[in-house]
């Protein structure tokens, strides 16, 4: 009797520890949306040559540097990709490229109709910004050559330039409402800020140094 105890406790010991508790968190399709060292297999991301060993959720490919994908703390729907948190409702973006530089995926893009806001601390963060089909966008540029080319869409842009070498191409506010580029100190030095080509919403709307746009010159802000 003791025998037939003993080998029905070392199943059940054996069947809960092989139990795949598998969730939708590792849900993939393929190996590229999963993290360095997995690969996606039955739909799921695991362990690379573990078979079935599900260990970490699906990378986003985002600015959260591949964890789990971004929510809307409030009512729990999937934020755009790129976003670090969001309000779905609001049509709200907050990207945090503070500590990983957000260059990965090509252009660093504001989702469609949202408005972000965007904080480039990271070295050579946000290489690429794409904001031609935002809402609004709000970047900070405080990372050592970081935004070297901002493209704005119609809607408001506004642009920090702090980092040292930052905002060193190409500024594109011609299409916009409304377009503020500030450049911190030192702007006019080597190695400072907006070195490069900054295009305001005309002649008017530049800044009397030339290093920048404000939407609060006469006729810089059509915004509705």
């Amino acid at each position: 009797m003791k025998l037939v105890v003993a080998i029905a406790v070392c199943f059940t010991f054996t069947l809960s520890c092989s139990i795949d508790k598998r969730s939708g968190a590792f849900s993939c399709t393929t190996s590229a949306q999963c993290d360095s060292g997995r690969v996606c297999v039955d739909g799921f991301c695991v362990v690379s040559g573990s078979g079935t060993q599900i260990d970490a959720p699906q990378s986003t490919g985002g600015s959260d540097g591949g964890g789990v994908k971004p929510q809307d703390a409030s009512t729990g729907e999937m934020c755009p990709p790129q976003c670090t948190t969001c309000s779905v409702a609001g049509k709200t973006c907050n990207i945090d490229c503070t500590n990983d530089a957000c260059n990965d995926n090509g252009p660093l893009q504001c989702p469609d109709g949202y408005a972000c806001t965007i904080d480039c601390g990271a070295l050579n963060a946000c290489n690429d910004i794409d904001c031609t089909k935002a809402q609004a966008c709000t970047v900070s540029c405080s990372g050592h050559s970081s935004c070297q080319e901002v493209d704005c869409g119609p809607g408001e842009c506004d642009i920090m330039c702090t980092g040292h070498d930052a905002c060193n191409g190409t500024i594109d506010c011609s299409e916009s409402c409304a377009c503020d580029v500030t450049c911190g100190s030192g702007s006019t030095a080597t190695n400072g800020p907006c070195q490069g080509d900054i295009s305001c919403q005309g002649t008017l709307c530049n800044l009397l140094d030339g290093t920048g746009c404000s939407s609060q010159l006469p006729g810089c802000n059509t915004c509705q």
